[in-house]
């Protein structure tokens, strides 16, 4: 009975997301999908993602058959050497933050603050063949799309060792070719700054316009790539916002979404114990 009902609403959902879906996640009421102000007060969701949800139901990650292409070493330069010449003056560069770079940052930077960046708001919009999907089961990395605005975070990379802090936030970014670089405004309590901003570019083929909340949940739910499972995404970025004093409601109620999908999922069986998933260490200041 379980079985047919489920299979009988994957056939509903649009072809794109019926090839990542699994017939073992449930679905739930649908979201907005706007990136929301920064909140008044916080109530955290009654289920949510944790780490040992996550390694309980998915492997710590799969490697695709064939490997993803990206954005060539000569042309990623070059569009780097493009933005640094359009760098606004003052010492070292702004960097807007509001996916992995909050977290993984294998550069050098010298402060950190919460920003907010008007006109922009967070999206799941682009298929992900390469990081946390494969080409045959694709998971959804973030953009940022035209909309209200977006609470995020703002690094200092220093004037001291800028290019090579840059370059390896620029391959971190733009590799998949999927956004534009553009310096933003950026509000942040301790005064406005004009931060290196990676919008979503619709033009890109793998660009996701139409993702609902619950289709998107339940392929967060399953996608796992070369860097670890979708949903464990999900859970940093939530993680940072609350420690932050910055939860986004939206996504607070979407991380609940996901988890629930996983409590759905049979544990894995595992012989071994496998290596927990890792992210990068937050802390490498200058």
């Amino acid at each position: 009975m379980r079985s047919g009902v489920l299979n009988q609403r994957h056939e509903t959902l649009p072809p794109a997301a019926r090839s990542v879906l699994s017939d073992r996640c449930r679905s739930t009421e649908t979201c907005t999908a706007a990136c929301q102000p920064l909140p008044t007060r916080f109530c955290p969701a009654v289920t949510d993602l944790s780490r040992a949800l996550i390694e309980a139901r998915l492997p710590p990650h799969v490697d695709p058959d064939v490997p993803a292409g990206s954005v060539a070493e000569e042309q990623l330069r070059q569009s780097m050497d493009e933005a640094l010449a359009a760098r606004p003056s003052g010492d070292g560069a702004w960097v807007f933050a509001y996916g992995a770079l909050l977290w993984e940052r294998a550069f050098r930077f010298d402060e950190e603050r919460v920003g907010r960046v008007s006109g922009l708001a967070r999206h799941y919009c682009f298929w992900d063949e390469s990081n946390r999907g494969t080409p045959t089961h694709k998971g959804l990395p973030l953009g940022l799309v035209p909309g209200e605005s977006c609470s995020e975070g703002a690094i200092h990379l220093p004037a001291d060792g800028l290019r090579e802090a840059l370059w390896t936030v620029w391959q971190h970014e733009m590799s998949p070719g999927y956004y534009i670089a553009r310096w933003k405004p950026v509000w942040t309590p301790e005064g406005d700054v004009v931060a290196l901003t990676f919008l979503a570019d619709p033009a890109h083929a793998l660009f996701a316009a139409s993702v609902t909340d619950s289709d998107a949940a339940e392929i967060l739910a399953i996608a796992v790539g070369p860097g670890g499972p979708a949903a464990a995404y999900l859970l940093e970025l939530v993680r940072w916002l609350r420690e932050h004093d910055v939860p986004d409601p939206h996504l607070e109620r979407f991380q609940a979404m996901v988890a629930a999908r996983l409590e759905a999922i049979e544990p894995l069986h595992r012989c071994s114990r496998t290596p927990p998933l890792v992210h990068q260490n937050r802390n490498h200041r200058a």
